[in-house]
Protein backbone atom coordinates (compact mmCIF):
# COMPACT_ATOMS: atom_id res chain seq x y z
CA UNK A 1 0.00 0.00 0.00
CA UNK A 2 2.91 2.33 0.68
CA UNK A 3 3.91 2.22 -2.96
CA UNK A 4 0.39 3.29 -3.94
CA UNK A 5 0.41 6.26 -1.55
CA UNK A 6 3.87 7.25 -2.79
CA UNK A 7 2.52 8.08 -6.25
CA UNK A 8 -0.01 10.55 -4.81
CA UNK A 9 0.83 14.26 -4.98
CA UNK A 10 1.70 15.61 -1.53
CA UNK A 11 -1.35 17.88 -1.51
CA UNK A 12 -3.64 14.83 -1.56
CA UNK A 13 -2.17 13.77 1.77
CA UNK A 14 -3.49 16.87 3.53
CA UNK A 15 -6.00 16.13 6.34
CA UNK A 16 -8.95 17.52 4.37
CA UNK A 17 -8.21 15.17 1.46
CA UNK A 18 -7.30 12.15 3.58
CA UNK A 19 -10.86 10.80 3.52
CA UNK A 20 -10.89 10.96 -0.28
CA UNK A 21 -7.58 9.10 -0.42
CA UNK A 22 -8.81 6.39 1.95
CA UNK A 23 -12.00 5.97 -0.09
CA UNK A 24 -9.88 5.63 -3.23
CA UNK A 25 -7.63 3.03 -1.61
CA UNK A 26 -10.65 1.15 -0.24
CA UNK A 27 -11.98 0.91 -3.79
CA UNK A 28 -8.80 -0.73 -5.06
CA UNK A 29 -8.76 -4.53 -5.46
CA UNK A 30 -6.78 -6.17 -2.66
CA UNK A 31 -4.35 -8.81 -3.90
CA UNK A 32 -3.42 -11.76 -1.62
CA UNK A 33 0.26 -10.79 -1.68
CA UNK A 34 -0.61 -7.27 -0.48
CA UNK A 35 -2.55 -8.62 2.52
CA UNK A 36 0.64 -10.10 3.97
CA UNK A 37 2.06 -6.62 4.61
Amino acid sequence: MARVIAVFPVDLLEPDRLDDVLIFLAGLPIHPEDRKQ
